[in-house]
């Protein structure tokens, strides 16, 4: 379990997640993290095209407004990324300490164990194996926009090639979507009960200098590459 190191004051601590690494292999590292409220987790993106999404503990493979219509959740879009090139990166806000339960959309991904957590329920069945072993049984891998398993597909699995967002995006920023009632990235969602996306890309970062919480998003947005 990967844990956020306290900051110092003025800054806000970010955690990284690989999504894959530099073999290929089909996991979030680490994959059960514990993020404070105000700290940031960053996804790290390797080759080949990975994504993330968030979803619910009891359908791992399915967006979480397919089953909480009133929660949009997060979803980076497709990061297509060729060996030896940038590195896309796409950053959350963590607004509280409810859990976070995410996947990868691509093909058969999900299944094959790519699922990961934030803030996982502490002494309860619902946990990271738990997720892991029922994305494992999951008839689908679903992105989101698609609301049932596709008929045809890459082998019984989610059909990537046409994602209902847009694609190999540096950051992965959404087309037009909204995480707790405000814009994606927008400073104004900075209080928002869920996590908001801030979208940036470059190199690792543990920690960022901010001037306070009003200009949180931008400052971030502001920093050079």
């Amino acid at each position: 379990m990967s844990a956020s190191t306290p900051a110092p004051s003025g800054q806000v601590s970010v955690q990284v997640v690989k999504v894959s690494n530099k073999n290929g292999t089909l996991k979030f590292t680490p994959n059960n993290i514990v993020a404070a409220p105000g700290s940031m987790v960053q996804y790290q993106f390797y080759p080949k095209n990975h994504s993330v999404v968030q979803s619910t503990f009891g359908q791992p493979c399915q967006p979480i407004v397919n089953n909480q219509p009133n929660v949009t959740g997060f979803f980076s879009g497709f990061m297509p990324v060729k060996a030896g090139a940038e590195m896309p990166v796409y950053t959350i806000m963590i607004n509280n300490t409810a859990p976070i339960w995410f996947y990868c959309s691509q093909g058969d991904h999900c299944q094959s164990g790519m699922v990961g957590v934030i803030n996982a329920p502490k002494n309860s069945p619902k946990n990271i194996a738990a997720f892991a072993a029922l994305a494992a049984q999951a008839p689908c891998n679903l992105s989101p926009g698609q609301t049932s398993c596709p008929s045809t597909s890459m082998g019984g699995y989610s059909n990537s090639t046409s994602p209902p967002y847009s694609t190999g995006m540096m950051g992965g920023t959404p087309a037009s979507s909204t995480v707790g009632g405000g814009v994606a990235g927008s400073s104004s969602t900075a209080t928002s009960s869920a996590p908001v996306q801030v979208s940036s890309s470059g190199a690792d970062r543990k920690q960022v200098v901010l001037g306070g919480v009003a200009g949180l998003v931008a400052a971030w947005m502001a920093l050079a590459l």
